[in-house]
């Protein structure tokens, strides 16, 4: 019989417990656990075993009913895991062509950077010390390598999880000889979270991310409470954060959001877009948009404190 209680056997911050039952082949002791009803996730959880729950052996029936504790709350309790995170992308792949394969066994090497590496530090990494921009999905990286060279005294980091586009920012960077430039194939969540200083950052780009236009996927967005925070602390007082989209409804949330967050100022006006700045590349696709009466929209947020 599962207790209505937990006897905090496990050491955490005692707290409500809930009651699952587990098919045997999935329990896994002191394992985090994503709980989802439908599409729904609900919470992040860690499943625990001891004698007084009366779980013995997981692994000896075909189901048991286990007492499992939130984590949020656990006074000791690990960094919700990447693969249970709330994801603001979603991962594609699609073969690599001949120059992005060359891209990445010729010049991935020298421009990687992992979260394994811990800390970054650009001065090690560019062997100087310049300001910093962080771009957040840079798809084929046109616009980075483009920014990269047309700003040779600063430095630049992108972050993309498509292989493809990694690959072809590498072959483009390598043939070119930008040297100013490197990238993660990462979460930019955990990035930012656990490779970058809080403070370090001159610039954090977001052009045209997902606009996850179903209002059940609006908790991806890029642009929400918790991760405009983290941008704010990854920026150095007086950086900027600049948001770029080309869907109406996400600009009017980004304006939305970003007005209402604590320690940014409207670079522009309050409450206004930005005209696109003459730093920001016009794409081929954004041109495409314009010539079709498409509206683009570039939002400049500045850190105040």
């Amino acid at each position: 019989a599962v207790p209505d209680k937990c006897d905090n056997a496990c050491g955490a911050t005692p707290i409500t417990p809930t009651a699952l039952t587990i098919p045997a082949n999935k329990a896994k002791e002191n394992a985090p656990y994503s709980i989802h009803r439908g599409n729904r996730f609900t919470h992040h959880l860690l499943l625990q075993r001891t004698q007084t729950l009366g779980v013995t052996s997981l692994s000896s029936v075909q189901s048991r009913t286990v007492i499992i504790h939130r984590v949020y709350g656990m006074s000791e309790s690990p960094a919700r895991p990447f693969t249970d995170r709330i994801k603001t992308f979603m991962p594609r792949t699609s073969p690599l062509n001949t120059s992005q394969k060359q891209g990445m066994s010729d010049f991935a090497p020298k421009m990687q950077l992992t979260l394994a590496q811990g800390k970054l530090n650009p001065e090690a990494i560019f062997g100087r010390r310049a300001p910093l921009t962080i771009e957040i999905g840079f798809g084929m990286g046109q616009t980075l390598i483009e920014m990269a060279q047309a700003a040779p005294e600063r430095d630049f980091i992108g972050i993309e999880i498509h292989k493809p586009g990694v690959a072809q920012l590498c072959f483009d960077a390598g043939t070119q000889g930008v040297t100013n430039l490197r990238y993660y194939s990462e979460d930019a969540v955990s990035v930012l979270e656990q490779a970058i200083e809080p403070g370090s950052v001159d610039t954090v780009q977001l052009f045209f991310p997902d606009p996850w236009q179903k209002a059940r996927h609006h908790k991806r967005r890029f642009v929400r409470p918790d991760l405009i925070e983290l941008v704010r602390q990854t920026l150095s007082v007086g950086g900027r954060f600049h948001m770029a989209t080309d869907w109406a409804p996400y600009a009017e949330w980004m304006l939305e959001h970003m007005e209402a967050a604590a320690g940014f100022n409207n670079a522009h006006e309050p409450g206004e877009y930005m005209p696109r700045p003459a730093w920001r590349p016009l794409t081929k696709f954004e041109q495409r948009g314009h010539d079709q009466g498409h509206g683009v929209w570039d939002l400049i947020y500045v850190r105040v404190d």
